[in-house]
């Protein structure tokens, strides 16, 4: 894996977890059946808006995910049956996934503007795989890929 790219993984994952510990929060309790199951944070705390357009890219990708995981979990809370509860856990599934596609695309995107060819070939294959995953897991349709493009 080329410098570039781990350097690019690990800034947008920092950027994902919060810079550090201090967006940890406590987790709220989960139905008795859910043991292991993530449950979104009662409160809303978030760390600082970045500064930079990069780290407020990363920002509204991690809010969005965060805000539609609330959703998600509370309607697998409230769900009355096991076919509601398994839908509810299929769409958190497919959000997870679709956050591993953003961040892939977020990065392809990085490797192309600073044209960095092992990386973009790497993200390619990378995002390809999310993508089939995507498809295969939750049988929705991932968004295209997009071109490259110059700025």
């Amino acid at each position: 894996m080329s410098l570039y790219k781990q350097w690019v993984t690990a800034a947008v994952l920092l950027a994902v977890m919060g810079f550090g510990t201090a967006t940890y929060a406590q987790t709220g309790i989960a139905p008795p059946d859910t043991a292991g199951v993530l449950v979104a944070p009662d409160s809303d705390t978030s760390p600082a808006m970045p500064t930079t357009p990069l780290g407020r890219e990363v920002a509204g990708i991690r809010d969005r995910f965060r805000a539609r995981l609330a959703e998600l979990t509370a309607t697998y809370a409230v769900a009355t049956d096991a076919t509601a509860a398994t839908a509810a856990q299929h769409e958190i599934a497919a959000l997870k996934l679709q956050l591993e596609i953003d961040l892939l695309n977020l990065q392809l995107r990085l490797a192309r503007e600073r044209n960095e060819p092992d990386a973009i070939a790497e993200l390619d294959q990378s995002l390809t795989a999310a993508r089939a995953r995507l498809v295969a897991d939750t049988g929705l349709d991932a968004p295209a890929v997009p071109a490259a493009t110059s700025k």
